[in-house]
């Protein structure tokens, strides 16, 4: 990388890249998504210097292209076989829900839920793979324990 083409560079879009932050958050709607899209945008941009030089209204062109990548970047979702899946249990594009405020909570992500159900599923694959005489041992205690 040149370093003169890189200061070049940052002249001409420095002061665009707020505007485009501006779009690319209007259309995304999420702050991670819109720096993701705006950091595509120039990384796009760059390898163009030659051209960049030579356009009169480079924020409306920049805009253009960042739009263009936008709109490459939902098609490519939309054909995509993976969905993503919220805490909530919402699909779609990535969205960092764990911020919602009056969502109920989601018990799945519960450690002791977790541990519990683990346990028992253990407790039923010993019961199922002893043989029937020490099964009846290991249930008596625990039957002792109910009646109890």
């Amino acid at each position: 990388m040149d370093v003169a083409a890189a200061a070049e560079f940052d002249s001409l879009m420095r002061r665009h890249v707020s505007a485009l932050y501006r779009y690319a958050f209007r259309w995304t709607g999420d702050v991670h998504q819109a720096e993701d899209l705006v950091q595509e945008t120039l990384t796009h941009l760059f390898p163009e210097l030659p051209q960049l030089r030579q356009i009169e209204k480079l924020r409306p062109w920049a805009a253009r292209v960042m739009y263009r990548i936008f709109i490459d970047n939902l098609r490519r979702a939309r054909r995509s076989p993976v969905s993503f899946v919220g805490r909530s249990g919402t699909t779609g594009s990535f969205v960092d829900d764990e911020d919602e405020d009056g969502e109920a909570p989601d018990q799945t992500w519960d450690p002791l839920a977790l541990t519990v159900a683990t346990l028992a599923l253990g407790v039923c694959a010993f019961l199922a793979a002893i043989i029937p005489a020490g099964r009846a041992a290991a249930i008596q205690p625990m039957t002792a324990l109910r009646s109890e």
